[in-house]
């Protein structure tokens, strides 16, 4: 019991200061009849639903859910002796595993909570809902089994409250390579690569998802690019510019502020001017023009409240025909305007 105990306290210290405590759910045991017309669920793929809705409830990130597949040639997990062995194979924290039956009329989902330190069922939890409604009743087990690990046990710190903040502006600038794809490649090689685009975000956060703080950003950006012709072709130099208007969706997570995830979409204008020096005409240019589209996603971390650095990697579609098709990866660097602060969440 002195064991228990010093393990809960140690927990709770840890989750306090913002470590994790992994929490593994092995493949439940599925057993019994599915209803008319329907497949029993695969073990792994209901404990995956049960972690869905965990990491959905632990918004500080501290439980770490996750399942680890049985090691070969091993059953499910049905006794302490197998909890104990699959929890040394794995070197765990915690395990939860368990069972799911079923009959045409119901399914009943059962699960234990094992304590890895003193060899012991802690606790188990069980629920009922109708045949087929595997998602539901998986949702259900999540909320009962976090409402016993944070309530009875502690692990996860009290939620840390955040600031929206409204009207933030940022300025970006981004240096890298790019490289045209496909049949273009064969006459057209990258060099250098940059852009200056400026953003609004008109709210942040919009929401939050789990351990998660989501927001959106709208902006300009203006583009160019370096490139030149391909050995054992006719030589020139190659000029791009792009004009384009990103919408990105921005996410930070509750405990670490201090680094940014984005994804974004842009549509764009690509204007083409291609500089040669022909050999017995002297100097020619020519320039086309089309609308294309990209995909961008950046890791940024923000080394204070105003300055951020950080690495990015777009792909994007000139609608030519044939399309051409670029990837872009590249460093970036951004200065926030701090926005107004509005009002206090918790």
């Amino acid at each position: 019991m002195k064991r228990l105990w010093a393990v809960l306290i140690m927990s709770a210290i840890l989750s306090a200061a913002g470590f994790a405590v992994e929490t593994v759910l092995a493949p439940m045991e599925v057993v019994g009849e599915a209803a008319p017309g329907e497949d029993l669920p695969r073990g792994d793929s209901f404990s995956k639903s049960v972690v869905k809705y965990l990491k959905v409830l632990d918004r500080s990130g501290v439980l770490q859910p996750s399942v680890k597949p049985l090691p070969k040639e091993e059953g499910h997990l049905r006794s302490i002796l197998d909890a104990s062995s699959f929890s040394a194979y794995y070197g765990l924290d915690m395990l939860v595993f368990g069972r799911l039956s079923c009959t045409p009329e119901y399914i009943d989902g059962y699960l234990q909570v094992y304590d890895v330190q003193n060899g012991e069922i802690r606790h188990r939890i069980y629920s009922r809902d109708q045949a087929g409604r595997y998602d539901r009743l998986a949702e259900d087990l999540a909320g009962k089994l976090f409402e016993y690990l944070t309530g009875d046990l502690g692990l996860a710190p009290v939620y840390p409250s955040y600031e929206v903040q409204r009207n933030i502006w940022d300025l970006r600038g981004r240096i890298g390579y790019w490289s045209p794809m496909g049949s273009w490649r064969d006459n057209l090689s990258g060099i250098l690569s940059v852009e200056a685009a400026g953003f609004l975000t008109p709210e942040y956060p919009l929401g939050e998802y789990g351990p998660w703080l989501y927001g959106m950003r709208f902006g300009v950006s203006l583009g160019y690019d370096l490139g030149v012709s391909t050995p054992g072709h006719e030589e020139f130099v190659f000029h791009g510019i792009r004009t384009g208007i990103p919408v990105e969706l921005t996410v930070t997570r509750y405990n670490d502020s201090r680094k940014s995830y984005s994804l974004g979409v842009t549509p764009f204008f690509m204007l083409d001017v291609l500089v040669q020096e022909r050999r017995y005409e002297g100097s020619y240019t020519t320039s086309t023009a089309a609308i294309g589209m990209s995909l961008s996603g950046a890791v940024r971390y923000y080394l204070n409240e105003t300055s951020a650095v950080g690495l990015g990697l777009e792909l994007s579609s000139v609608f030519y025909d044939p399309p051409r098709y670029e990837i872009r990866p590249s460093l970036v660097y951004e200065y926030r305007f701090p926005g107004r602060g509005e009002e206090k969440v918790e």
